[in-house]
């Protein structure tokens, strides 16, 4: 059973949707529903297919977030692409400018969801990929240390039950029904080859993660899977 909560303070964290009467914030516990709020922006996706254009699905992924993955992108292409010593990429990713691998990496991102979306024929994809990009980072914060002494991510990290693994399960459903088994199987497989990617780079380049890493691993999977479903769904 899903804990509103834990729902709301998801939200509230991942979106600009702020809910009256939900004003109290747990981050250890917002963690539990991250897929369930994926599902949700997901559901806004899904509508703004059926009634805009193309376009108009990226412009509400940014918006829907308030910006906050893609800047998290930004900082870490233009952190790990430095080439620097650990402490350098840190003090690199903490720059609030955007550098010109930060950049490329949010125009290739915003590129390749806008070519995902006008070929996607499934609306009920929408409701499953932004779930997916959500969960890896729960996998993250789960199975990878937090490298910064302070910082925004850091109070979201560890302590975690089984519960917190649960949470995809009804994505997962979503995604059969509306992949069939091969591109359900397809998306699965690339979903936890990008995941053990991304945390031997994260492991390699710094240690662990930041809460700019787990933005751009959401950001990542997000597109590579939205691609991948508008070849396999």
């Amino acid at each position: 059973m899903i804990n509103k909560q834990s729902l709301f303070s998801a939200l509230s964290f991942l979106t600009i949707i702020r809910l009256k009467g939900y004003e109290r914030f747990d981050a250890k516990e917002s963690v539990y529903s991250f897929a369930y709020a994926g599902i949700l922006i997901g559901i806004g996706a899904a509508i703004v297919h059926m009634l805009l254009p193309p376009v108009a699905v990226v412009i509400y992924l940014c918006v829907i977030t308030g910006f906050l993955h893609l800047d998290g992108l930004a900082d870490t292409f233009d952190g790990l692409f430095s080439h620097k010593s650990k402490d350098k990429m840190l003090e690199i990713m903490k720059d609030s400018r955007i550098g010109a691998m930060g950049a490329v990496a949010i125009v290739l991102c915003l590129l390749g969801k806008y070519n995902a979306v006008t070929n996607i024929e499934s609306v009920l994809i929408f409701a499953a990929i932004p779930a997916f990009s959500r969960y890896v980072m729960v996998l993250m914060m789960a199975f990878l240390p937090y490298v910064r002494q302070n910082g925004t991510g850091k109070a979201f990290v560890g302590g975690y039950d089984r519960r917190v693994f649960m949470q995809i399960l009804p994505a997962e459903i979503i995604l059969l029904v509306a992949c069939g088994f091969i591109g359900f199987i397809t998306i699965n497989l690339l979903f936890v080859a990008i995941f053990i990617w991304l945390s031997v780079w994260y492991k390699k380049s710094l240690g662990g993660i930041t809460g700019d890493l787990l933005g751009a691993s959401g950001e990542i999977m997000e597109t590579v899977l939205f691609i991948a479903a508008a070849r396999f769904c």
